[in-house]
């Protein structure tokens, strides 16, 4: 399935994620699982406007396969899910998804595939937070967290003044 073409603003958080975040190599099987109301996100997660190449991919559109909310997954995408090395679910949740994005969620757990479950993600969020330096986050959340296994207090203030102190148990267990 063609999902349209890209939006410019909106590619540098779609590579990131699908090229940093998800690792996604040339080769590689992708099932890209998306909703009528994802669409403009969506557009820049399909594969052929990735600078890694155009990997197979199994574009599936939810609303092909009934209406929402869907109170189970449906078996096609279960299928792509099961023979693909990477996965991405892009929609808009509903009321009465739940069970039916569990289901995905099942599967790619069983599998141990990459996958992104970017449910809810809007087009802010694609030009801001997705433009992130993953590799810097990854290295400040390794830091923090062999500064909390030696720590006894994990303490938060803000610049208004807040303070919120937890023993480093409770940090290290969320």
């Amino acid at each position: 399935m063609n999902f349209g073409s890209p939006q410019a603003e909106l590619m540098p958080g779609a590579r990131n994620a699908v090229e940093t975040c998800l690792g996604v190599r040339p080769g590689e099987q992708v099932a890209l699982i998306a909703d009528e109301a994802s669409r403009g996100r969506r557009r820049q997660l399909s594969p052929p406007h990735w600078t890694t190449g155009a990997p197979p991919y199994n574009g599936l559109l939810l609303e092909d396969f009934g209406a929402r909310p869907m109170s189970a997954a449906p078996t096609p995408v279960l299928n792509a899910l099961e023979t693909a090395d990477v996965g991405v679910l892009c929609m808009t949740p509903q009321p009465g998804d739940w069970a039916a994005r569990m289901a995905i969620v099942r599967v790619v757990e069983r599998r141990q595939i990459r996958y992104a479950h970017m449910v809810g993600v809007t087009p802010q969020i694609m030009q801001q937070g997705m433009r992130a330096d993953y590799q810097m986050v990854d290295r400040l959340s390794d830091s923090l967290r062999e500064r909390m296994l030696r720590a006894e207090t994990l303490t938060v203030r803000t610049a208004a003044g807040t303070r919120i102190a937890a023993p480093s148990t409770v940090a290290l267990i969320g």
